[in-house]
């Protein structure tokens, strides 16, 4: 756009006016409605511009036919056309030399935005909660700059405008920021401003309703949640007191919203009336609790949470199968709930499950929990609390698993849990959900109803009588003709001819299980087969000795002779 082309088009205007005047004189009156002055008119772009002679013709006498004496433009609409937005040219400025994450958010810290396209789609839905979409913070909408309440936005702060020598104009004579509308635009409507003030400093103090927030102004969570707090507890002195309502999880202060509000204007130092426990949640305070700070059992004031409600979470486990993190079934409150104060018949973790009611109904008959989720503030091991998307995962699932797998782990009871991150290690020939990183394939990463928070029925035994039920896990993506299939040419490698050798293993009074040849999560041998196997209940180790031929494999296992299988 030039102020070039804008010069032409305003004088085609004025001719086209000069010559309807000059018609006038010989056709009768042309009226030419005189548009009010108002900001978003030509006088702000540049000064008035006056006709200088008009023809000679007989002046009706009417006033209403007298031609103006400025031609008025409502707005740039009028004059100017539509102009392509060059990303190239504004990446290269100094203020956003950072590339695409100057504008387009969610991106993590340290990361390189270089290529950003392949991996996060440039739709505004988002595809996947581990890889969001990349969400157009500034250009995607020009009023997020080209807004007057916002911020002293000029065009001089984007655009440095030039004359045919290249001499810069006056910056006084730009359009305003409300007038740099193109004809493809839509309809510019001023966005009410997010300032509430009062005067009625004399009110009572009032709850925050987040519903009416949320559908009269538009809010969304993240425009006041994001990740701070007031200054941990909002900062001034004077606001410290326990009766001061304390907003926690505000990114800025409480300034940045009310920034033409005086504090006293909402809050007095009126004495408050003290904060009943009984009436506010249900559960009244004995003689010990009375004693303890707020922060004993809902942490600092920085990372409030709502207690775990499980005596153990702050009493000491003094007796066997207390809660050890490992799970509900170890736990005796978790089968004793009877007779407990109001607010403690289902233990509670922190107030997410208030609105993830999906994940809380996962709890009610779980004989397994994962230890993370039986903490009180167990969901920010797992989750960024104060990301933007529906299920943010503090990082790709199976990095994220292993920051806890990484050494061996009690699970009480003299059960513990492998190191995956060393077995992973030692071992490269990986089962697919573990080569794929998608724990989750296998494993609930809350709470399950089997054991090891397996997703579907798996038996821990190594020998054990056939049902298929108890397969659910394996067969939930291998075909389970596999073990009901005598014949199996085509159906299984493992096979002699067509005779279906794992039908041969699994499918009898002593069968034996899946695991009693293949490892579950990584192994150096091929088809994941194991180094050795449990003999009975002695402790022993049986070599299996397994080596894969052209067509097919031998094993000694020492449970049987050496045996090899031709698939030919």
């Amino acid at each position: 756009m030039t102020r070039v082309r804008a010069t032409r088009r305003i004088a085609t205007l004025l001719g086209l006016t000069l010559l309807l005047a000059g018609f006038a004189a010989f056709a009768g009156t042309v009226d030419v409605p005189r548009r009010p002055a108002t900001r978003s008119s030509l006088s702000a772009v540049r000064p008035k511009t006056t006709v200088a002679s008009r023809p000679t013709a007989p002046a009706p006498a009417s006033p209403a036919s007298v031609p103006p004496d400025v031609v008025m433009l409502a707005d740039l609409e009028d004059l100017y056309e539509p102009v392509p937005f060059d990303h190239q040219g504004h990446v290269r400025m100094a203020d956003m030399s950072s590339g695409c994450t100057y504008c387009h958010h969610h991106t993590p810290e340290g990361m390189s935005p270089a290529a950003c396209r392949s991996c996060h789609a440039t739709s505004p839905a988002n595809e996947t909660t581990a890889m969001p979409s990349l969400k157009g913070a500034y250009h995607r909408q020009c009023l997020s700059c080209h807004v007057e309440w916002s911020h002293d936005t000029a065009c001089s702060a984007c655009h440095v405008p030039k004359t045919r020598r290249g001499v810069a104009r006056d910056r006084d004579a730009l359009p305003s920021v409300i007038q740099l509308v193109s004809r493809m635009s839509k309809p510019v409507k001023q966005k009410d401003v997010f300032v509430y003030q009062t005067r009625h400093s004399s009110l009572p103090v009032v709850s925050f309703h987040h519903r009416d927030h949320a559908q009269t102004f538009g809010l969304r969570c993240a425009d006041c949640h994001q990740g701070g707090s007031c200054a941990s507890c909002h900062g001034n002195d004077a606001a410290r007191s326990e009766s001061a309502a304390a907003r926690h999880g505000v990114k800025d202060q409480c300034l940045s919203c009310h920034n033409e509000t005086n504090c006293a204007s909402c809050h007095d130092r009126a004495e408050r009336p003290p904060f009943d426990h009984a009436v506010s949640t249900g559960w009244p305070l004995g003689p010990n609790h009375a004693k303890l700070s707020c922060g004993e059992c809902h942490g600092s004031p920085k990372e409030f949470t709502v207690p775990s409600q499980n005596c153990h979470g702050c009493h000491a486990r003094t007796r066997s199968r207390m809660l050890t993190g490992g799970s509900a079934e170890q736990s005796t409150l978790a089968r004793s709930r009877e007779g407990l104060p109001p607010g403690h018949e289902q233990p509670d973790r922190m107030d997410c499950q208030a609105c993830h009611s999906d994940i809380a109904g996962r709890f009610e008959h779980a004989t397994t929990v994962h230890g993370p989720a039986a903490e009180a503030s167990g969901c920010k091991t797992c989750h960024d609390v104060n990301a933007a998307n529906p299920r943010p995962a503090a990082d790709r699932q199976q990095a994220l698993c292993l920051k806890c797998h990484d050494r061996t782990l009690d699970a009480g009871q003299g059960r513990s849990v492998v190191n995956v991150s060393a077995l992973l290690a030692e071992n490269k020939n990986r089962h697919g959900p573990v080569r794929d990183g998608n724990c989750s394939a296998c494993h609930n990463p809350h709470a399950s109803g089997n054991a090891h928070l397996l997703v579907r029925a798996y038996t821990p035994d190594f020998y054990a009588p056939f049902d298929l039920d108890q397969y659910a896990l394996c067969y939930g993506c291998h075909n389970k003709d596999q073990v009901l299939s005598q014949s199996a040419s085509g159906l299984t490698g493992f096979r002699d001819k067509d005779r279906n050798l794992h039908w041969l293993h699994v499918n009898r009074e002593k069968g034996r299980t899946c695991r009693v040849c293949h490892e579950v999560h990584a192994s150096n041998r091929p088809f994941h087969i194991r180094e050795s196997v449990p003999f009975s209940g002695s402790g022993w180790q049986l070599p299996i000795n397994y080596e894969k031929t052209d067509a097919g494999g031998r094993c000694a296992p020492g449970c049987h002779a050496p045996m090899i299988y031709d698939r030919t």
